[in-house]
């Protein structure tokens, strides 16, 4: 299993990581991310770095109420699901996403762990964890599929 880890990364490292991920997806699509991380650890910013750098100039913001936001790519579009308030499978059901999963060649999923297993699997997934007294965080990106394992690849050697 491939893993990249950046244990003090400041707001422009999480911008460069984003970036080169994002490059690397232009040429991997479709794929599904999730991103994880407590409140305030930087899920939401990856994923604006992550859409600006693939075409988005409209603002990107947390879903957390309306659970879903579709974006325009350059090539594409994208999904961007937060599940924070998700309680149950109804819940994801109603969403009605997963009858155009197939639609979108980026899939960014907040809050994962609230998927309750109902979504296909990812290719990647991106966890974003404060460091102790200071303003840093450690991001790992870990490839769970063949495409994340590649994806991952790429950044390494790019």
């Amino acid at each position: 299993m491939n893993l990249l880890i950046n244990d003090k990364a400041d707001l422009s490292d999480v911008k460069k990581l984003a970036d080169e991920c994002a490059s690397c997806l232009l040429k991997k699509t479709p794929v599904c991310i999730h991103v994880s991380g407590v409140l305030g650890s930087g899920k939401t910013t990856f994923i604006q770095f992550l859409m600006s750098y693939m075409g988005v100039s409209s603002p990107v913001t947390s879903p957390t109420f309306s659970m879903v936001e579709e974006y325009e790519l350059n090539e594409g579009r994208a999904l961007h699901m937060d599940l924070y308030r998700t309680e149950s499978v109804l819940d994801l059901e109603s969403l009605g996403v997963l009858d155009v999963w197939d639609d979108y060649a980026v899939i960014c999923i907040e809050w994962p762990e609230n998927s309750l297993g109902y979504f296909p699997k990812a290719d990647l997934h991106v966890e974003l964890t404060h460091v102790h007294s200071s303003r840093n965080r450690q991001v790992r990106i870990q490839g769970l599929s063949e495409k994340g394992e590649s994806i991952i690849h790429w950044m390494r050697h790019s």
